[in-house]
């Protein structure tokens, strides 16, 4: 938001190097922040309130994804840049100062002593022990590596749908809609019985959304479309943060959670990779059926591979 400013004053020298400082600083922080706030959800809510606490936390997350780059911008074009910031930086110290009021509980004491390098496998080495939580993080990664489409977005909206930079915009923000109103309706009416079932059929849904989203060439009915894909990535998301609480002892969730937050955060960079390779060898519209049709034999792989993934039931 505050580069133009910066090059403008400075030379684009000084922005690229800042904008790659704050990348890897946020990515350090958020390496942190990630797995802690997993653990500390499991310590704070009841075992039955899991999958509802899960809904609200994941709606909260989307919802703030949305509205602030729409609240940043709004402010940096009335106020400035400096507005801006002061506001970016004291609601993050509001929200670290509510942090503070938690109370701490004592960590899990260490039973057997383990070497450094068993320590930083113990959460891969758990994750693929666990055929129920190596089923769903599997399905959630395949997914987001090969039908994502987020990449293509402002190919689809210049070539295919013939829109301007408004309605890129709603193409970006249709599926995060999707997705906090299926969260939010999901923390009213959480998912129970059969949430195996649930999470195969959403990422099947997704993939075949993508396919619908391939063959659109009018812009509603491919806002529509990804709406309806964000709300089946919805319901992944929270059975699969609802399946990690539920199966993960609490002596390692955070190791799960770092395992987690590594693989589903790398497969977004990755997926975006692969489908800009696809779309150069095959054309836009042909990588994204090749995406959706390879998430949908991801789905069947592990329906078929994992039954315990597909019996089980959220308590």
């Amino acid at each position: 938001m505050v580069q133009p400013w910066v090059a403008a004053e400075y030379g684009a020298g000084p922005v690229i190097s800042g904008l790659l400082a704050m990348i890897m600083i946020n990515g350090s922080a958020r390496a942190i922040y990630s797995p802690s706030m997993f653990s500390a959800l499991g310590q704070i809510v009841p075992r039955d309130e899991i999958a509802r606490a899960s809904a609200m936390s994941s709606s909260v997350w989307q919802g703030a994804m949305i509205a602030g780059p729409l609240l940043g911008g709004l402010i940096y074009g009335l106020y400035g840049v400096g507005v801006a910031a002061i506001v970016y930086v004291g609601l993050m110290v509001l929200g670290g100062t509510g942090s503070l009021r938690l109370t701490p509980k004592p960590p899990v004491e260490q039973t057997e002593r383990r070497s450094m390098k068993q320590d930083l496998t113990l959460g891969i080495r758990f994750i693929f022990s666990r055929p129920v939580i190596l089923g769903a993080l599997s399905l959630d990664l395949f997914a987001v590596l090969f039908g994502g489409v987020v990449a293509l977005l402002p190919v689809f909206a210049h070539d295919i749908l013939h829109v301007g930079e408004s309605g890129l915009g709603l193409l970006r923000a249709a599926m995060s809609i999707g997705s906090v109103s299926m969260m939010a309706f999901l923390s009213w009416k959480p998912i129970g019985k059969h949430a195996g079932r649930y999470m195969l059929w959403s990422v099947a849904g997704f993939g075949v959304c993508m396919l619908a989203f391939s063959a659109s060439t009018v812009f509603a009915l491919s806002v529509a479309i990804l709406i309806i894909a964000g709300s089946f990535d919805a319901v992944s998301v929270v059975v699969r943060h609802t399946i990690l609480q539920l199966e993960t002892p609490e002596d390692m969730k955070g190791r799960v959670a770092a395992a987690n937050t590594m693989f589903i955060s790398s497969s977004n960079e990755l997926g975006a990779v692969e489908s800009g390779i696809a779309a150069k060898l095959f054309g836009t519209v042909p990588s994204v059926v090749l995406g959706g049709m390879m998430t949908l034999l991801v789905v069947g792989i592990v329906a078929w591979k994992n039954p315990k993934l597909r019996q089980m039931h959220m308590k």
